[in-house]
């Protein structure tokens, strides 16, 4: 993950206390400065590349289709494409993403 080139702007994001460690919140606001944008992007496409190298790309885009075309809560869509509990993919995401930006929890 070391190039990935916003680890700076996310690892920013996390020390200064600008995302509160949810995934449902990681869009940027609209009066965001660029550094936070990018930081918010770069928070959520860690935690899709930890589900993707996790549970494949596939299941994934399954993911992805029930919640966001099916609009079905990610805790049920988790457990229906992932098998899991949504609570603990979201602590395994957070906690990856903390790790690629070098911040510790």
């Amino acid at each position: 993950m070391s190039r990935y080139g916003s680890l700076p702007e996310v690892r920013r994001l996390l020390t200064a206390g600008k995302w509160d460690g949810q995934l449902a919140t990681v869009e940027p606001p609209a009066d965001a400065e660029g550094w936070e944008v990018t930081g918010r992007y770069g928070v959520g496409y860690l935690a899709v590349r930890h589900l993707a190298d996790r549970f494949g790309e596939r299941r994934l885009l399954e993911f992805f289709a029930a919640v966001v075309h099916e609009r079905r809560p990610p805790d049920r869509a988790a457990w229906d494409v992932f098998g899991e509990e949504w609570a603990v993919l979201h602590e395994e995401c957070v906690r990856y993403v903390r790790a690629a930006a070098g911040v510790s929890t």
